[in-house]
């Protein structure tokens, strides 16, 4: 995945720009585009959306959170975070909908599978 000063520098070279002509839209100084460039600094929010309506893209483009095309980029963490935070609260309705006597049992099974993984990831460890 391509970093947000590189796609800076790949867009501004695209345009047949200079460091200082970007600087000059933004009020900032050339230096500051360098470092932006370098990685070793990013433009604030303002900047960032000032930067994607000069080229035409969007921010998410900028930041690395879709591709050119328009597809959006997730990390499958992100992916399975929010499936899980989807899902939870269907689980939670069928548990609530259970006897005590079997919400203690399924507690137990739950708590039994968790232990089981916890073992499985530390002998892959």
């Amino acid at each position: 995945m391509i970093k947000f000063g590189e796609k800076i520098k790949e867009l501004r070279i695209e345009k047949k720009l200079l460091q200082g002509d970007i600087a000059n839209f933004l009020n900032t100084t050339k230096q500051n585009v360098s470092r932006w460039e370098n990685g070793h600094f990013e433009p604030s929010q303002e900047n960032i959306i000032k930067l994607a309506n000069f080229f035409g893209v969007t921010t998410d483009y900028l930041l690395g959170l879709e591709n050119e095309d328009g597809t959006k980029i997730y990390e499958n963490k992100a992916v399975q975070k929010k499936t899980a935070v989807q899902e939870k609260p269907e689980i939670l309705k069928l548990y609530e909908l259970l006897p005590r006597r079997y919400q203690a049992e399924l507690t137990g099974f739950a708590q039994g599978l968790l232990r089981s993984l916890e073992k499985d990831e530390t002998k892959r460890a």
